[in-house]
């Protein structure tokens, strides 16, 4: 036999094409919670290495209330001095987490009725005279929770004044003051110097029929997202039809806008990746600049594989390295670009396991080195570490594109190497499809109880092929595979036999 393909982390890291028949696109067709890299900050001896993802953790408890939608990290907590993550609620639930060890989350409220209706808005003031306050968003005004200080309490309604109603109140930090989404208006949020805020509810104003959906700036402009047909509670339109859809950059001093892009599709999220900009849109991921406009970078053809259309988007998405990660309706972390500057650009979906088909709401992934927090429609909060806390997922698997192997082949072995010895509880099934139209055959199965602690395991097989398509599924234990080899003989004649 000889060797007729060969796939390794080079390819591995390629991502997940946009067909299965495209070779140069990416290597796989299907990867939800495969993963090529763990502990990217802290390792790199596995960068390339493919297996399951790290199984999350279910933060949720009898604590979690309300489906979580906006979050913001107090760097130094006046009590204990460390980090800590607070995330708001829908119903007006805030949740505390710290940041030093892998703490739960604690209610505020504790037993207290939420302070709902809530809009997805919130962050933290450090007063000129000393006080310390947690400012959220409700649909038509704006609370706090504090003196972080001393004795803090809830104190709703605040501020109403020109403050539209809407789920829709995106905060961003741009210098010395914070910006926010108000319907069709932007707002501007600053100390007033005697421990209140000064808030300008109409700063800058567009058109009618407008609702900025999201909030971030370039370094030097403030870049806002706004649709007229944006994501709200019961899907509103759906995502179809897409309205109309602009971004826009405000030197934040002007009575106007310096530039506008329109752009396909409901606009979900906009963040910074790099040196360009990022706009999630309900038709793809786009990047652009002030002076460049928006530029498609990927395709997202299934409304599974965007944000869900039935929530307030612009804390579904959050910056990893070089690339943007995203919470999607099929229930899996997305991601575009690299986390490392040892990797190159792919598309993927790295991370699943917070629910069945349940969409998601939430993405943290600047709040903490290694980890990720995770909230979802069905009121539940997950964290993932990177190296996982234990456990990888079972149940998952990749499916690659067809490779096209140029001609006929009698198929005969599979070897498969892994990262190191197999250990207790390692299992793996290694399918293949000939066609799209072909179910996937069993080629073998590898498992410790098996095949013992080996690195290299050689499986053998009978299958007629034109192109392969190799379907890796992990079911159990941390199986890490390094490198896939085909071997086969050419034939001339192939009875084309399919087999199922």
């Amino acid at each position: 036999m000889k060797k007729i393909f060969e796939l390794g982390p080079e390819q591995f890291m390629s991502g997940i094409a946009s067909g299965s028949q495209l070779q140069d696109s990416g290597l796989f067709v299907r990867a939800e919670g495969i993963t090529t890299v763990r502990n990217p900050f802290v390792e790199s001896d596995e960068l390339g290495i493919l297996q399951a993802s790290p199984e999350p953790t279910d933060l949720t408890g009898s604590v979690i209330e309300d489906t979580c939608t906006a979050w913001v990290v107090d760097p130094a907590d006046p009590v204990s001095g460390t980090p800590v993550l607070y995330v708001w609620g829908l119903d007006g639930q805030l949740y505390s987490i710290d940041l030093v060890e892998d703490n739960y989350p604690i209610s505020i409220n504790d037993g207290l009725p939420g302070m709902g209706p809530a809009a997805n808005g919130l962050f933290i003031v450090n007063h000129s005279t000393g006080e310390k306050n947690i400012y959220f968003f409700r649909v038509a005004d704006i609370g706090y929770y504090g003196d972080l200080n001393n004795f803090p309490t809830f104190n709703g309604a605040i501020y109403s004044s020109d403050i539209v109603s809407t789920q829709h109140h995106p905060v961003h930090r741009l210098f010395d003051r914070c910006y926010f989404g108000n319907g069709r208006y932007i707002g501007t949020i600053e100390d007033d110097g005697a421990g209140a805020l000064t808030i300008v509810g109409h700063a800058l104003d567009l058109e009618e029929g407008f609702t900025v959906t999201t909030v971030s700036d370039d370094g030097h402009y403030l870049v806002a997202g706004a649709s007229t047909n944006p994501p709200v509670a019961g899907g509103g339109g759906g995502p179809l039809p897409h309205g109309t859809n602009k971004i826009i950059f405000w030197d934040t001093n002007s009575n106007s806008w310096e530039r506008e892009w329109p752009v396909e599709g409901k606009i979900f999220a906009i963040r910074r990746v790099g040196t360009t900009m990022r706009v999630l849109t309900s038709t793809g991921l786009y990047a652009f600049t002030i002076d460049s406009p928006p530029t498609l970078l990927l395709p997202l053809l299934n409304t599974s594989d965007a944000p869900t259309s039935q929530f307030p988007s612009h804390f579904t998405a959050d910056v990893l390295g070089e690339a943007l990660v995203w919470g999607n309706a099929g229930g899996s972390v997305s991601a575009f670009g690299k986390f490392t500057p040892a990797m190159r650009n792919a598309y993927g979906k790295p991370f699943s396991g917070f629910g069945s088909s349940v969409e998601l709401t939430m993405v943290i992934a600047s709040a903490k080195t290694n980890d990720l927090y995770v909230g979802n429609f069905s009121d539940q909060l997950f964290r993932v570490h990177w190296g996982g806390d234990g456990n990888a997922l079972t149940g998952v698997s990749a499916e690659t594109i067809f490779i096209d192997l140029k001609r006929w082949y009698q198929v005969g072995r599979i070897v498969v190497e892994f990262e190191s010895p197999l250990e207790s509880g390692d299992a793996l099934n290694l399918w293949v499809r000939q066609d799209s139209a072909a179910d996937p055959y069993l080629f073998g199965a590898i498992t410790y109880t098996g095949n013992g602690a080996a690195q290299t395991v050689e499986m053998f097989n009978s299958i007629e092929a034109r192109k392969l398509a190799i379907v890796p599924a992990f079911g159990g234990g941390n199986v890490r595979i390094r490198n896939i080899q085909v071997w086969g003989d050419p034939i001339e004649r192939p009875v084309l036999a399919r087999l199922t």
